[in-house]
């Protein structure tokens, strides 16, 4: 939850740059274990999902944990600097950010469920991360494109066919997936084919979202390995999106944030 919260935050072309940045320099002392008191709901929901990390991760046993969710966080400061100014390939490391940023998110997961992970762990999880970040910025390229965020795949989109780069990330889902030496269990290879599966199920659906991006004979090629039409995937979307929009953000006129901070007492 940690996550999703301060990222779905930074992300949000909403909140100006310089609320951002105040945010981050706050949110680092309380992660290094300063006691912060929050301004606003946002920053206590934050601090509340850091209180319930230490009160099972004691600091002085678990120094490592820290230490990754710091590292997340210093991703997340850089990947700043992919929002609000427009830049062209090689100007700015955002591949780096992606990689620094994706794989430590599924790091710190690591470390938030066992406490401590092995090399071999650690190796795949950040490469998971990663992969799994380049699959969100897949995903997501038409709304960075509108909100001027800089990934490697808005940087090409509308200028270059997302064909090629697309390939790759099947190719390094494959490898990554494939590769590993750290699962365990008499159903591992039937664990990673699944894995596997669903990350190249998620990689389709981006790309059946934004054909535009793509030549026509790619799609045509793409189309043969999707389990539903196009248009039944257009109308699956459109249909999802129309049934959240009226979901109420409330339940008994509680918001979502008050009953979460509730479970966290």
């Amino acid at each position: 939850m940690l996550y999703p919260y301060t990222d779905n935050y930074l992300d949000d072309p909403s909140i100006s740059m310089e609320e951002k940045r105040y945010f981050n320099e706050r949110f680092s002392k309380r992660l290094k274990g300063e006691k912060i008191k929050s301004i606003n709901c946002h920053e206590e929901m934050v601090y509340r999902l850091v209180e319930y990390i230490e009160s099972v991760f004691n600091r002085d046993n678990y120094k490592e944990v820290y230490e990754k969710l710091l590292l997340i966080h210093d991703g997340q400061i850089k990947s700043l600097m992919q929002q609000e100014v427009l830049s062209i390939p090689y100007e700015k490391d955002i591949l780096g950010i992606s990689i620094e940023k994706g794989g430590a998110s599924v790091l710190v997961d690591g470390y938030l469920v066992n406490g401590a992970l092995t090399k071999d762990e650690e190796i795949f999880a950040y490469g998971y991360g990663f992969l799994l970040q380049l699959c969100d910025d897949l995903q997501d390229v038409s709304m960075d494109l509108k909100n001027n965020h800089m990934t490697i795949m808005s940087q090409l989109a509308g200028k270059y066919p997302l064909d090629m780069i697309t390939n790759k990330l099947i190719n390094l889902t494959i490898n990554i997936i494939d590769t590993e030496n750290c699962f365990k269990g008499s159903n591992k290879e039937e664990l990673k084919e699944l894995i596997k599966n669903n990350c190249i199920i998620m990689i389709l659906f981006s790309i059946a979202h934004n054909k535009k991006f793509y030549s026509n004979e790619y799609i045509k090629t793409i189309e043969n390995f999707l389990p539903f039409t196009l248009s039944y995937i257009d109308n699956l979307k459109s249909n999802l999106e129309t049934k959240f929009n009226t979901l109420d953000p409330t339940y008994n006129n509680t918001s979502i944030e008050d009953i979460l901070l509730y479970l966290l007492d």
